[in-house]
């Protein structure tokens, strides 16, 4: 499996957008999808209720923002990124 896109991850009290083809996530995203994430986790970090208390959290600023933005900010998708392309 591979991400594509605009990548949002939810965490505890905090958030990260990132793109595959900004600067450093690629190995980044790699290692945190590895094995070295324990597989007995995916109940506790994965649950449906869990993303949507995180998203209310979120939600002020999250509804603030465009997608469109997001792909213009080069430190998301990285400096080689060619939005025009889209």
């Amino acid at each position: 499996m591979k991400h594509v896109g605009i990548n949002l991850r939810l965490k505890d009290g905090s958030f990260e957008i990132t793109h595959p083809s900004g600067s450093g996530t690629g190995l980044k995203n790699a290692l945190k999808n590895s094995v070295f994430k324990p597989i007995l986790s995916l109940n506790k970090y994965h649950t449906l209720p869990l993303h949507n208390d995180r998203m209310l959290e979120r939600f002020e600023y999250l509804s603030s923002i465009t997608i469109d933005e997001l792909y213009k900010d080069k430190l998301i998708v990285g400096s080689g990124f060619v939005h025009d392309e889209l």
